[in-house]
């Protein structure tokens, strides 16, 4: 009797114990989905808030980029800017106009067709001595019969933004105001103000800078549009965005996620700085039964109450050691999936399964793209963090019959698998319709590419995905593993993030990819690198002042091989960086031989991969180069893309701050094909960048890469950056990029790339004239 009281008091509190364990599991569920969530959201958030100060720096560009500015050209780029950002109530200009000047401007304003135009304010304006000008608006779109009556209105004059336009004009920087009910505003608005001088660039000091003002640009918001914009309600979310009162928040962001037993809700708020304003952003979600899952719960319940009976019966032990033998023999011990050995075996059981009942199956053989470079930057513990979300993502994939789309569908019979590294296995039995290996294989590349939030990191991978159907393309499990993995590297050739299915041409590329490998590895040894150079022209001068260094391989049995063809495998094998160092040293030595040759100096520039860039002793390495070809450094200039540059902010900022003092200066290359924010471009100590061929080549055809070039080069110019325009290729091009004022041009019309000794005739033709 005493032992069946233990058994009942022992059943009941491991039953609570349990139910508990349940509740925390299923908690943690719901509180990763929110964060899943918010960071979406979030990430929407502030790329939008980056995204106005764009648009004010463009309303900036435009002023300085025409010389006749006129009111249509105005309301035609706001009516633009306007689709693009809905948020936007109002894109405003004022000008400055003096205390004497207030006749002339309303006389001038009037001429312009606004009838009765009077300079006004919220208060008496000849009590407002404090400011030695007024800022009254003379433009504002879109126009409407309540916009208009805003026209004259003295910017200085609303509450609360005077602190804001003081600071713009100042500093000439952007600013902002406090979130309020504006003048003339429905809804709570805050105004973003970009201050306009003679001249294009900013005077150096703040009284000059106060002096030469002519006036400001600004864009209203209204943030409850702003937080409709981001669409909220998809998450089940309410949001909030509004000053910050509390005195807490020093600098930069402070993030929070949380959850309030006492409103029983997970609740993120965001507290940050922009533009000398505190603001805090808050998304809620409240829990309720209906997010439970409670056949998760009851499974987890009725799973532990199986175990304890299992303790009571004094199995447990046997049963964990006959676990454990069996885990190491056919599980992964880093992400619990089957491991090489357990998939041969099934591998092997369904292709007989096939032969007999006449139906087939499928091997999608996956790798994680560039899955080094996130060891090789983040560390290992994120690499593996990583291949067990990854994991987690394949098998939810695989529980979902929908995401799958076979028409005979079992569970239990697709596998997913973990060979080793970050290869990855999925076998697919009982297919009837060959597109739906297609459909898996597509929504596995779609659920990857979805952000990985990996211990503070949010990182962003694809994936390459081969695939052999069998018994068609083998009968063998060594064989199917093969050909599955050959068609991942074909994948992998056609750009990656994609999935291809094996054919037999495929085996004889890989054997030349192999063989082409081999051969990479012997090239430097047999001196079978060339570098050709390709002339940079000054817009004002029309000489050749720089140049831009471009290796080929001219292989003893191959000929003539592009970087196309072989750079992306010295990446892949690691052979980049032996290759990259002997490009910056026959470089300098080349560029240094000319001179010796009596030749005027001219810079060298070099592209930098990703793995180059991320060497700790890259500035050690290239000031020794300098060092030994005596070359002085305001001869070489370093290239990097917008992807090598975003991949470490930090290191990135760190490393170029490292070349400017050693004046060696860094180019962004291909600018407009990445990142392409300006908010991004502006926090690295950069020299110039180059504007991408994809926007060059079609002018004047394509009217939109007109604008958007004549936009990258005013905006350039407004953060102090050298403009280099590639791709360049006839007359009426040339004859844009002067017209915009790009700084080099470089491209066939001038000259294709060349070797050493054809480019030194370039030079002498050019001394000669």
């Amino acid at each position: 009797m005493k032992n069946k009281f233990k058994f009942i008091v022992g059943f009941v509190f491991f039953s609570v114990i349990a139910l508990v364990i349940a509740l925390a599991f299923e908690y943690q569920r719901l509180n990763d989905e929110f964060v899943d969530d918010v960071s979406d959201v979030n990430r929407l958030f502030l790329q939008n808030i980056s995204s106005l100060e764009t648009v004010l720096i463009s309303l900036v560009g435009l002023h300085h980029s025409s010389e006749n500015l006129n009111q249509a050209e105005l309301s035609s780029f706001s009516e633009e800017m306007l689709k693009a950002y809905p948020f936007i109530d109002y894109i405003i200009a004022s000008e400055k106009v003096p205390y004497d000047g207030v006749e002339r401007f309303e006389s001038r304003m009037r001429k312009q067709g606004y009838v009765g135009m009077q300079l006004r304010g919220m208060h008496d304006l000849g009590k407002a001595s404090l400011k030695p000008f007024y800022l009254p608006i003379n433009f504002i779109e879109p126009m409407t019969p309540m916009s208009s009556r805003m026209l004259g209105l003295d910017l200085y004059s609303l509450s609360g933004v005077s602190s804001a336009i003081n600071y713009t004009i100042q500093t000439a920087k952007v600013s902002a105001s406090d979130i309020s009910l504006l003048f003339g505003f429905k809804n709570a608005s805050l105004l973003m103000f970009k201050s306009l001088y003679l001249g294009r660039y900013p005077p150096e000091t703040e009284s000059q800078r106060i002096a030469m003002l002519d006036g400001l640009v600004a864009i209203e918001i209204d943030v409850k549009n702003f937080l409709s914009f981001l669409k909220l309600e998809n998450y089940q979310m309410v949001g909030a965005f509004s000053n910050l009162l509390e005195t807490d928040v020093k600098s930069g962001t402070q993030k929070i996620i949380r959850f309030e037993p006492d409103r029983l809700s997970f609740v993120f708020v965001e507290k940050f700085n922009v533009y000398e304003k505190r603001y805090e952003f808050r998304l809620a979600r409240k829990l309720t039964l209906a997010m439970l899952d409670f056949n998760k719960i009851f499974l987890s319940w009725f799973i532990s109450m199986f175990v304890f009976m299992f303790v009571q019966a004094g199995l447990k032990r046997r049963k964990a050691s006959e676990d454990e033998i069996k885990y190491l023999a056919y599980y992964d011990s880093l992400t619990d999936l089957p491991n090489r050995a357990s998939f041969k075996e099934k591998l092997s059981l369904a292709i007989n399964n096939a032969l007999k009942t006449d139906t087939s199956g499928a091997v999608l053989f996956m790798d994680i793209d560039e899955f080094k470079r996130i060891n090789d930057t983040l560390g290992h513990d994120i690499g593996d963090e990583l291949l067990k979300q990854m994991s987690k993502r394949l098998i939810q994939q695989m529980r979902q019959s929908d995401t799958v789309g076979l028409e005979y569908h079992d569970v239990h019979s697709n596998v997913v698998t973990r060979l080793g590294g970050d290869e990855f296995t999925v076998l697919l039995t009982n297919i009837k319709n060959i597109n739906a290996v297609g459909l898996v294989a597509n929504r596995i590349l779609q659920s990857v590419s979805k952000p990985f939030h990996l211990n503070g990191h949010e990182v962003y991978v694809t994936s390459s995905i081969g695939i052999a159907v069998f018994p068609h393309d083998g009968k063998d499990v060594d064989q199917l593993l093969k050909h599955a993995d050959t068609a991942m590297y074909h994948a992998k050739k056609m750009g990656k993030d994609n999935f291809q299915f094996y054919f037999e041409k495929m085996s004889a590329q890989i054997e030349k990819r192999l063989q082409l490998e081999v051969k990479l590895h012997q090239a430097l040894d047999k001196k079978e690198f060339q570098l050709y150079y390709q002339p940079q022209v000054d817009m004002l001068s029309n000489k050749i002042i720089a140049a831009e260094a471009l290796i080929r391989w001219q292989q003893s049995e191959l000929g003539l091989i592009y970087p196309d063809e072989f750079i992306p495998l010295a990446e892949e094998t690691g052979q980049i960086i032996s290759i990259g160092d002997w490009v910056i040293n026959e470089a300098c030595r080349q560029n240094k031989a000319w001179q010796l040759a009596g030749f005027e100096p001219i810079r060298i520039a070099v592209n930098l991969s990703c793995l180059q860039f991320m060497q700790d002793d890259l500035c050690a390495k290239v000031a020794g180069t300098l060092a030994i070809t005596n070359l002085q450094p305001e001869c070489l200039e370093l290239e990097i893309t917008e992807g090598i540059m975003m991949n470490n902010v930090e290191q990135s900022i760190a490393t170029i701050r490292e070349f400017n003092e050693m004046n060696i200066g860094v180019s962004v290359d291909d600018f407009g094909t990445g990142y392409s924010s300006l908010s991004y471009l502006k926090k690295f100590p950069l020299e110039s960048l180059k504007i991408d061929r994809s926007f060059v080549m079609d002018i004047p055809e394509d009217k939109d890469d007109m604008m958007i070039t004549s936009a990258i080069i005013s905006m350039a110019k407004s953060l102090n950056l050298k403009v280099i325009a590639e791709g360049v290729e006839n007359q009426q091009q040339v004859d844009f990029l002067k017209e915009h004022q790009c700084d080099l041009m470089q491209g066939y019309y001038f000259s294709r790339p060349i070797p050493a000794d054809e480019f030194e005739k370039l030079l002498k033709k050019q001394n000669e004239s």
